[in-house]
């Protein structure tokens, strides 16, 4: 009989969940390759987390394989991270996490962990976590959206979580950590003298500022019977708590701006 295992991954999705299917072998005996995928997305949609809008789910070949060919696909990224979407799908699959099965222990965690030996990887993965900025102007005010349907906006989630995430999975492999959690990534990566403990609590107090607005305005907009977002009105928040985000996004801005500076000159 085969054990199937089903993975997801919550990655740069505000509302929205990327699933896959593994399998300890590609096929089974007397038995279909592959496992229905679509019923592994029911229950994440009963809970509001809408399918991957760019077809990150478990019904598309790419994301259905069995262990081996998981490994095979990742070690293959990591020996050339120039390859077409390598580094989207080794984020994808390092923030993979086992909801179903037998397979409960992260059983491509090693192979994410040999991520640590692959300096041109993560050099990559430095710059492509660098690629969000948070929403901070020339007179530190907050930039919003200045056209389309969030004008007048602020995006918490690509402005405010995805710099702490990506910089957090980043860390993390080069601390050759397993965890997935942010949090958790976070601290692996200031124990293992990745990030020093003043940038490591920066990232981590301002992503549970963020983290707690946003699951706020979520909140409001599920009791109003809107769908819920990440884009919020600056002006709904208190000046107090407004002060409060503006410090934490250039606090973030600033751990940003020293790691760019490092890996500039190769020191990370």
């Amino acid at each position: 009989m085969t054990s199937w295992s089903s993975t997801l991954a919550s990655t740069r999705a505000a509302s929205t969940s990327s699933t896959a299917a593994c399998c300890p072998s590609p096929t089974s005996p007397g038995g279909p390759a592959w496992p229905p995928a679509r019923p592994r997305s029911r229950p994440a949609g009963a809970c509001g987390l809408k399918a991957d809008p760019k077809g990150a789910t478990a019904s598309h070949p790419l994301f259905a394989r069995s262990l081996d060919a998981w490994g095979e696909a990742i070690d293959s990224w990591f020996e050339d991270p120039t390859q077409e979407k390598a580094l989207i799908l080794v984020s994808i699959v390092g923030d993979n996490r086992p909801v179903w099965g037998v397979l409960r222990a992260a059983p491509l965690a090693e192979h994410i962990k040999a991520a640590r030996s692959r300096p041109g990887l993560l050099r990559l993965m430095a710059r492509y976590a660098l690629s969000y900025r948070p929403p901070t102007g020339f007179l530190r005010d907050l930039v919003v959206e200045h056209s389309g349907e969030h004008k007048g906006r602020l995006d918490l989630k690509q402005g405010g979580l995805l710099p702490v995430t990506d910089l957090a999975r980043w860390a993390g492999m080069v601390a050759g950590a397993t965890e997935t959690s942010t949090r958790g990534r976070l601290r692996a990566a200031r124990d293992a003298g990745v990030l020093t403990d003043s940038d490591g609590r920066v990232l981590d107090e301002a992503f549970g500022l963020v983290g707690a607005l946003r699951l706020d305005h979520q909140v409001e907009q599920i009791r109003a019977g809107q769908p819920p977002d990440n884009h919020l009105r600056p002006e709904a928040l208190t000046p107090l708590t407004r002060s409060y985000l503006k410090d934490a996004f250039r606090a973030v801005a600033s751990v940003q701006r020293r790691i760019d500076t490092e890996i500039l000159y190769g020191v990370a």
